[in-house]
């Protein structure tokens, strides 16, 4: 049982798992920051929170930059594990001269 998990099932599960971890990645950023608006007292979103209503564009700027580059630094690791874990799920180029 333990082997036809190992080499069937859980080979077959991880381009799901890890495509699932990717968007999940992503919309954990943005529900830091909304966790940030509800009731903290520091962190990026808090900070954004702070700098739009005093109209310091270039802070609240930075901090959406900031978050941005989080989110796609995170993506990118979690896309380079899918590359090096799953090498058999590549994608090959689509079109006539394949």
């Amino acid at each position: 049982r333990w082997q036809a998990f190992r080499w069937a099932e859980a080979p077959a599960a991880l381009p799901a798992a890890l495509s699932g971890a990717k968007i999940a990645v992503a919309i954990a950023v943005i529900g830091a920051v909304f966790a940030e608006y509800a009731g903290s007292s520091e962190g990026l979103g808090h900070l954004m929170l702070q700098a739009i209503p005093q109209l310091e564009t270039a802070r609240a700027y930075a901090a959406v930059v900031l978050l941005a580059a989080f989110a796609v630094l995170l993506f990118s690791a979690l896309a380079l594990a899918e590359r090096r874990l799953v090498p058999w799920t590549r994608r090959r180029p689509e079109g006539p001269d394949r």
